[in-house]
């Protein structure tokens, strides 16, 4: 987890390294979708975490890996409509 770090690309790619690495936490830091380039390609990573940070807010993202942005959709439930 590297969440509220100060953070570059270069940060980044220093991950490639990590042959281990699964899952990223980069929560609340100034990562954008281009310093996330980065990490594009790596062989193990499959998830990143970028809620609260500048690549959360950015469309048409496509990696190798799945980006979470925090951003979910709930489905309405029947029971939403009740007035009590």
């Amino acid at each position: 987890k590297l969440n509220s770090l100060k953070l570059s690309g270069e940060n980044l790619k220093s991950l490639q390294s990590c042959q281990n690495l699964k899952l990223l936490y980069l929560n609340y830091t100034e990562v954008t979708a281009e310093n996330l380039k980065a990490l594009d390609g790596h062989p193990s990573l499959e998830k990143v975490y970028v809620f609260n940070t500048p690549a959360a807010k950015q469309t048409g993202l496509s990696f190798s890996f799945e980006v979470g942005t925090g951003e979910y959709l709930l489905p309405k439930l029947a029971s939403d409509t009740i007035v009590y």
